[in-house]
C-alpha cells in the first residue's frame, strides 16, 4: 500500500509540474527599428544576458534573430525568451553576410543601434538592459545610425 502511495505522489507531482509549464506564458518582446538608409539586406538582432562581451562579441550572444527591412524600417516579435534581464544590439546587415562590416580603421560601416539608446555613443550593458516579465509584452524602439 505504501509503495503505491509514493508512486501516486510522484505521478501527481509530475502532472502538476507539466500543467504549470503549460499555463505559464513567456513574455513577448516587440522591437520596432527605424533609421535604415535602404531596404537592402536585413537587420540582425543580438540578445545579450550580461555585460560580458556586450555590445560586439559574437561569442557572447545569447540569441540571434534576423528580420527584413521594409520601407526603411523593421519590426519583430520575439516570443521564445524566458523572463529575465537582457540587452539588445542590432545592425543593418546590408550584404547579408551575418557580420558587421568595418571600415579601414576598424569602425563599423553598417548602421547599428541598441536597446535604450537614442544618442550616438558606445552602449554599455547597464544602460541598455531591460527586464522581461512572464505574461507581459515589452516594447523597444531602436534607431540605427552609422556613427555608433
Amino acid at each position: 500500500m505504501i509503495p503505491q502511495f509514493f508512486t501516486l505522489c510522484r505521478i501527481s507531482a509530475l502532472v502538476i509540474v507539466c500543467l504549470s509549464m503549460t499555463f505559464t506564458k513567456k513574455p513577448i518582446l516587440t522591437i520596432s527599428m527605424t533609421g535604415f538608409e535602404s531596404n537592402e539586406g536585413s537587420v540582425v538582432i543580438r540578445v545579450f544576458t550580461s555585460s560580458e562581451g556586450f555590445p560586439r562579441d559574437e561569442t557572447k550572444v545569447y540569441k540571434r534573430y534576423s528580420a527584413p527591412i521594409i520601407r526603411r524600417e523593421s519590426n519583430i516579435n520575439i516570443q521564445d525568451l524566458l523572463p529575465g534581464t537582457y540587452a539588445i544590439t542590432v545592425f543593418h546587415d546590408e550584404d547579408n553576410d551575418g557580420e558587421i562590416d568595418k571600415n579601414w580603421i576598424g569602425m563599423p560601416s553598417e548602421a547599428m543601434g541598441a536597446s535604450n539608446y537614442l544618442e550616438l555613443e558606445r552602449p554599455v550593458f547597464e544602460k541598455a538592459k531591460f527586464t522581461l516579465i512572464s505574461d507581459q509584452v515589452h516594447h523597444l524602439d531602436i534607431v540605427v545610425d552609422t556613427i555608433f
